[in-house]
């Protein structure tokens, strides 16, 4: 595990327990939420990180990232599958195929 894929981890760590110890955490958490939105939740810093991690096949398209683009665009709409992605995440990098 790299030290972003750690980042990753103890930030939504800590959000969950904050969420926890607030009491909001019995919101139901959405199941795909759009690439922007899906920063925070999944502790990235940027939505740029996100499309590095879709590039380097971390996150792959039609498992933990959907794209909804309409016919006839060339710029895709990306939803991210929260639980999926989050899963892939805390997975051993070992344990990862197809990187």
């Amino acid at each position: 595990m790299d030290a972003h894929e750690v980042t990753q981890l103890v930030r939504a760590e800590v959000k969950r327990v904050l969420a926890e110890m607030l009491g909001v955490a019995n919101q139901p958490e959405p199941e795909t939420l759009p690439l922007q939105k899906a920063v925070t939740v999944l502790g990235y810093d940027s939505v740029r990180q996100i499309y590095k991690d879709i590039e380097n096949g971390l996150l792959r398209v039609g498992i933990e990232v959907q794209d909804r683009r309409r016919l006839g665009t060339q710029k895709a709409r990306y939803y991210i599958n929260i639980p999926a992605t989050r899963k892939r995440l805390q997975s051993p990098p070992e344990k990862r195929r197809g990187l």
